[in-house]
């Protein structure tokens, strides 16, 4: 710990305190600084319509297209990671089973979407979504709209949203490259080309990273060979501007991971691995025929493939003969109407039709277990409004989901903010003459309260465990925030309390050998963020959270892999710029991020079993050099310290590694 404490009170600092540095030109890419400020200021997850971020009443966290580059990140979990309120463990590095927890809500019950399509396994056993191979190819930000949601998107979004948003290509034609080499003989390259020719507007993007990984297991317990690992991602989205009212687009997007796997907790498999392929197609067409109207039709296709295999070519460890395959796939048609009422007032309606269907093998040393195509079909409308006048905001909601299995749900929320910009101040009598001008300080205060359900899975209602009356799981929750900011957004802090809980939640049971509505449990806590950019060549951001309860209610059992507490902070440094012709800049910058995570509990074994996770630190930098606009390379060092730690029992972190890559750009 001491050892940790040290590099944090030496590096922080070093970069914070250094002030005499050459930077002859602060201005840099002007454009490019003026799009990263556009995509902060605008969200469209908790309205389903564009809107002013700092005008939300919902609390929602944005991780920009600029925070993901200058950490050089490539994978959709490595991203979430930026977020104070979310937790990430994986078993293993590289292709690991994922998990996500926002505000200690895992995977399961936290809705996943590209463009407000949502992705997920339809024939996981929790219908969750194992995010391990997905890039962040062609992703603009990613938006994470906390507490329960299911207003707005149906069943799934208990603990909250989060909406991966891709970049719609604008402007002139250019085409960007990235790749890279890094420990464990680990290859990563990237293409995309956006921009517009004519009414059509373009991205597209592929890549692909190869490595031969590490041991998923745990070495200290057993000594396993490095897991081979390979992914592959393509991105194509269109969009067509008909006419000034009228427009259209697609996307289509395949994400394809193969990688070595083990058996479970510090037991190694030579021959074991598993694969998966997503492919995702959504199409909309957009009319406007007056200012005051917009109406929206769109159709999504997802379909989930899933293989593992475990042959007996090498009996060494007694690897016992194993193939089993899941198919999923899910429909959904789309109707949403938006009417904007004297810039006052925004009422969305929306009818959907959703048609998940999937199938199962299961075959293991002669014991054969097969699920024949099953499906449930959802129809669904919902009315959500937004009110703001005078610095407040109240947005309310109600919904209306019938299943075809387990009945209906009507889901509902309300949330409420006030802005108050004190710069109204100055003309009141009360201030005897002081001027808040020019001090830039503005508070919000915001609360919430919302309720929100998850439809049992295919696997759940239809397997050879399942059971068929099973209930949907039902949560409320609520929270309570306050965000302030100094000097413009110079200085930027907030605060909030949420609780959250959840009841006839699914779990196997072991009496009656099926899944049950046997659950129940509570998440509440703080989360405090903040960010601080004195000057523009330097730039700090972090966050903490702190759990004041993670219970299981029915065995007063604490919450498994969920830290009580954890911290994050980012520091981004450009130690320097200068223009060597025109708006052709040299530069040189530092990004240094620092990440701690308290103890944790994992159940495992059988019988089962708790094993205490150890708290710990890690460091990561990222040292850039760009020469021009079209060129950069960079060297990225993670773990700085070598500190060993585990998100599973059982399951190895990666060490200290490097990689060294470029980026460049051309632009016709």
């Amino acid at each position: 710990m001491r050892k940790e404490i040290l590099v944090l009170c030496i590096a922080i600092p070093i970069i914070l305190v250094v002030g005499t540095r050459v930077n002859a030109q602060d201005d840099g890419n002007a454009e490019e600084k003026e799009k990263a400020k556009a995509v902060k200021q605008v969200i469209v997850t908790a309205s389903r319509v564009e809107e002013d971020a700092s005008k939300v009443a919902n609390d929602v966290t944005v991780i920009t297209e600029e925070e993901i580059k200058e950490q050089e990140i490539s994978l959709v979990v490595d991203a979430l990671r930026l977020a104070p309120d979310i937790y990430v463990s994986q078993n293993g590095a590289y292709g690991g089973l994922t998990s996500v927890y926002l505000r200690g809500v895992p995977t399961g019950e936290t809705l996943i979407m590209i463009n407000g399509m949502r992705v997920y396994d339809p024939m996981s056993t929790d219908a969750s979504f194992n995010a391990a191979f997905m890039s962040v190819d062609n992703v603009e930000r990613i938006e994470i709209l906390k507490g329960p949601q299911s207003v707005l998107y149906g069943s799934q979004a208990i603990g909250g949203a989060i909406n991966i948003i891709t970049k719609r290509g604008k402007g002139k034609p250019e085409v960007k490259a990235d790749g890279s080499l890094g420990s464990f003989r680990t290859k990563k390259g990237h293409v995309e080309s956006s921009g517009s020719l004519g009414p059509f507007d373009y991205a597209l993007s592929a890549s692909g990273l190869i490595t031969d990984g590490i041991s998923k297991v745990n070495e200290r317990e057993n000594q396993g060979e490095r897991d081979f690992c390979k992914m592959y991602n393509f991105d194509t989205r269109l969009d067509y501007n008909m006419t000034e009212f009228l427009s259209s687009g697609v996307e289509f997007r395949y994400n394809y991971g193969w990688s070595k796997l083990d058996d479970g907790a510090n037991q190694d498999d030579p021959n074991k691995y598993g694969n998966s392929e997503t492919i995702t197609l959504a199409t909309y067409a957009d009319l406007v025929p007056f200012d005051w109207w917009k109406s929206t039709a769109s159709f999504a296709m997802l379909r989930y493939h899933r293989i593992g295999s475990n042959d007996e070519s090498d009996t060494r460890d007694n690897a016992e003969d194993q193939y089993d395959f899941y198919h999923g796939k899910d429909f959904k048609a789309a109707w949403q109407n938006s009417f904007f009422v004297y810039d006052i007032d925004t009422l969305t309606t929306g009818l959907e039709f959703d048609h998940e269907e999937g199938n199962s093998y299961y075959w293991s040393s002669g014991y054969e277990s097969l699920l024949s195509k099953k499906f449930n079909e959802t129809k669904s409308a919902f009315v959500n409004n937004v009110f703001h006048y005078w610095g407040f905001y109240v947005t309310t909601g109600i919904r209306y989901d019938k299943h075809s299995r387990w009945g209906t749900q009507n889901p509902h929320r309300i949330a409420a903010a006030y802005n108050l910009d004190w710069n109204d101040l100055d003309g009141l009598p009360v201030n005897w003459g002081f001027k808040w001008s020019g001090l830039g300080i503005k508070t919000k205060i915001r609360g919430s309260y919302a309720t929100g359900f998850k439809a049992p899975s295919i696997y759940q209602l239809y397997s050879p465990y399942g059971k068929p009356d099973l209930k949907p799981e039902r949560s409320w929750g609520w929270d309570l925030g306050i965000e302030q900011s100094v000097l413009g957004d110079k200085l930027f802090g907030e605060i909030t309390y949420f609780d959250n809980n959840i009841k006839d939640l699914i779990d196997y049971s072991f009496i009656t050998s099926s899944y049950d509505n046997e659950g129940s449990a509570e998440m509440s806590g703080y989360e405090i963020s903040f960010h601080l950019t004195p000057f523009e060549w330097l730039k700090a951001k972090g966050g903490y959270t702190y759990y004041t309860k993670l219970e299981n209610k029915v065995t007063k059992e604490r919450l498994a892999r969920r830290p009580l507490d954890r911290f994050n902070l980012n520091v981004d440094w450009r130690i320097f710029e200068y223009n060597l012709y025109k708006d052709q800049p040299i530069r040189a910058g530092l990004n240094f991020n620092a990440f701690y995570a308290g103890n944790r509990y994992d159940e495992t074994g059988w019988p089962s079993r708790w094993e205490l996770l150890q708290s710990y630190w890690k460091f990561d930098m990222v040292a850039t050099v760009g020469i021009t606009r079209y060129f950069s390379f960079y060297c990225r060092v993670d773990n700085l310290t070598d500190r060993f730690y585990e998100e599973v029992y059982g399951y190895q972190t990666l060490p200290r590694n490097y990689a060294v890559g470029f980026n460049c750009k051309l632009e016709f």
